[in-house]
């Protein structure tokens, strides 16, 4: 059953992997750990997870482990993917101690409760699809993106360490209360949707988020701060309980998206410089018409609009159906689509 193999590979090994993601760089290919311990340490993960009764588990506890189904090494035999994804793993509060291990995808799986990871070079990590609950991460220096979606966490608490990620999806948990992200200078996108949110002010510290998705929360209010966040471009928070948007969302030049479909929206008496604009199944009766200046797609059914005036401008698409419209506006002969059934037109 043991596995051994005697290396010899000299300390001051110059190899330097550079990698040009968002100017991320990383000296992970000189890692270099035991191979006997990684051995060891895969074993007993397949143990720990039911390997016998995996999906596929090729080659495994046979000769070299860089053959076994799922792990890839670097050029020092170390380690370097954990793949194995949707391959039946079960388990309970799992640990993995590869320090050189840059790619873990475990999505897809069974496993439930906490996992501990001892790793140096982590990178990016998908645990999607499991029954987790929690995460500590001995280092999480050079974690790029982190992907923890259907899961059980109530927090997201272990990233708040993670300085280098540019990505955090960790839609559908159970997650309420979220962390200190003002040092996360190279997070630009955090994906939250269906979790128990109610208070997204922690969000308004990433100077740098480009894309927020919070749809199915619970979210009350969105902070004036939100003007602050000059580079997002979309910002998505449909189905949730907010009863205004911001008049700082003037300030958002770069904004391309906004979504906010099934709140309790009443008006928008500011300009939004954005090209797409989605406000249907509010309680809209008011929309300021130099928003239309920018939009080229515009969806406000199922309000309380009574009219709409956007003479002059051209959109590609407008919905306007299920609200309280009596007349057609200025600018139907400009629009490409127009939905507008259910109002009080007389044709």
């Amino acid at each position: 059953g043991f596995f051994v193999q005697l290396m010899v590979v000299p300390r001051n090994f110059g190899l330097v992997l550079i990698m040009c993601l968002f100017g991320l760089s990383s000296t992970t290919g000189e890692c270099f750990h035991n191979r006997q311990d990684e051995w060891n340490e895969l074993v007993r993960f397949f143990r720990a997870t039911d390997g016998w009764n995996w999906d596929n588990r090729n080659g495994w506890l046979i000769g070299d482990y860089c053959a076994w189904y799922g792990v890839v090494c670097n050029s020092q035999k170390n380690v370097n993917t954990l793949d194995l994804f949707e391959n039946n793993l079960k388990g309970s509060d799992i640990s993995l101690y590869l320090p050189c291990v840059e790619n873990v995808y475990f999505n897809n799986n069974e496993l439930m409760g906490s996992m501990s990871l001892n790793t140096t070079n982590l990178v990016y990590l998908n645990l999607n699809g499991n029954r987790l609950n929690s995460i500590s991460i001995a280092n999480c220096s050079n974690l790029f993106e982190v992907a923890v979606a259907h899961n059980k966490f109530s927090d997201i608490d272990f990233i708040g360490n993670c300085l280098m990620l540019s990505s955090v999806y960790a839609e559908h948990n159970n997650i309420i209360s979220l962390p200190y992200l003002g040092n996360h200078k190279r997070l630009n996108r955090m994906q939250l949707n269906e979790n128990m949110i109610v208070d997204m002010t922690p969000l308004m510290d990433i100077k740098n988020l480009r894309e927020l998705y919070l749809d199915g929360n619970k979210v009350l209010q969105i902070p004036d701060s939100i003007g602050d966040l000059v580079s997002v471009q979309q910002v998505h928070l449909n189905f949730n309980f907010i009863r205004e948007l911001p008049t700082s969302m003037e300030n958002l030049e770069q904004l391309l998206s906004v979504s906010a479909n099934s709140n309790r929206i009443s008006e928008i008496r500011f300009n939004l410089t954005c090209f797409s604009l989605s406000i249907s199944n509010n309680d809209l009766e008011y929309i300021n018409p130099h928003i239309f200046k920018h939009l080229n797609f515009a969806d406000l059914s199922d309000n309380r609009l009574q009219s709409i005036s956007c003479g002059g401008v051209y959109l590609d698409y407008l919905a306007i159906q299920n609200n309280l419209i009596s007349e057609l506006p200025s600018c139907i002969y400009n629009i490409g689509s127009v939905l507008a059934d259910n109002n009080r037109i007389n044709w």
